[in-house]
């Protein structure tokens, strides 16, 4: 898959910090030689890009941001169901907490981010580019695995629900596989087999409420009683190993 890169302006505060706006992968990464090119953009005009359709893998935000904080640059993606992937740069440790959370991949020291940034990037697309291809009207259909939602059993066979980037609702592909057919294939550190009828992807979970499970896209479902603290256990494994700070 290609993708594009926008860097944000560098800027300097009163206390002369620099502040890197945003980094914004759109189409393709333009790679030469292990390095990456970028261009410039402002908060703002990203967004706008964002209303116009044009979706990113990944953003690389400031915490400290002179026009508007990382902070709030993700609110605004989350009021607008955006998940976007995003890596933070900051020099304030004490400010990781605030925004660690879902789709956050990597804290950066902003002193020296240009040393792990390509690291990181080239270790983001290799985790990201994983495709289900899923046999389906007599056709394969290739899909990002960090799309999928859930998969529920629907007599024999499956439902694979899924919500790609610009997606307003959940999608599905009907499939021949059955749920055990699909927790041989599937990486069991991302999925899990919640109950008996329903697979879920850990990397979409938004929020856990007692024993209800809610998704990206409202859906919820019932952890069965017994499995909610094996089920916390396992999620709260899986998104530490999704964030990298260095």
């Amino acid at each position: 898959m290609h993708r594009g890169c926008i860097l944000g302006e560098t800027k300097e505060n009163r206390h002369n910090e620099k502040y890197v706006a945003i980094l914004f992968v759109v189409f393709f990464i333009v790679k030469k030689e292990n390095t990456y090119d970028y261009t410039n953009t402002r908060p703002e005009d990203l967004m706008q890009s964002i209303y116009r359709g044009i979706i990113p893998d990944l953003l690389i935000l400031d915490i400290e941001m002179p026009e508007v904080s990382g902070l709030e640059f993700q609110k605004q993606l989350q009021r607008n169901k955006m998940d976007i992937d995003i890596i933070y740069l900051t020099s304030h440790s004490e400010m990781m907490q605030e925004a660690f959370g879902r789709n956050v991949v990597a804290f950066l020291n902003k002193d020296n981010y240009e040393i792990r940034l390509a690291e990181i990037l080239t270790k983001y697309e290799q985790e990201h580019s994983k495709v289900l291809e899923i046999q389906c009207e007599g056709k394969i259909k290739e899909l990002e695995l960090k799309y999928v939602l859930y998969i529920q059993a629907s007599n024999k066979y499956s439902e694979v629900y899924y919500r790609q980037p610009g997606d307003i609702k959940t999608d599905y592909l009907l499939s021949g596989y059955t749920l055990s057919r699909w927790q041989e294939i599937l990486p069991e550190n991302q999925f899990c087999r919640v109950a008996r009828n329903v697979i879920l992807n850990y990397g979409n979970v938004k929020k856990i409420d007692r024993d209800m499970v809610y998704m990206t896209d409202d859906k919820c479902f019932k952890i069965p009683k017994g499995k909610v603290r094996q089920f916390r256990t396992a999620y709260h494994a899986y998104m530490r190993k999704q964030v990298v700070i260095l």
